[in-house]
């Protein structure tokens, strides 16, 4: 059984790892040091405005309520928005 999770593991990161390694491979230093700094600040962006976002006690009702549909939905287009951009 922990074998089974460790491949599972493995294989669902390749795809990642193959992103990734074709961003960053012709980046120098300073570029991927860029990125990197980039990639934190938007991070924590949009940590925080989704954490204020579901505070918002409206927000936070209408998320509860129908979040069995925006939760497929928004991952349907993000797939698609990867797939076709």
């Amino acid at each position: 059984l922990v074998s089974q999770v460790v491949l599972l593991t493995l294989l669902n990161g390749t795809d990642n790892i193959a992103v990734y390694v074709s961003l960053f491979s012709p980046l120098g230093v300073q570029e991927m040091g860029l990125s990197i700094v980039v990639f934190l600040i938007m991070t924590a962006a949009w940590c925080v405005l989704a954490m204020n976002l579901v505070r918002h006690q409206k927000v936070k009702d209408k998320m509860i309520q129908y979040k069995r549909f925006i939760v497929p939905v928004v991952l349907i287009y993000v797939g698609l928005n990867m797939l076709l951009g």
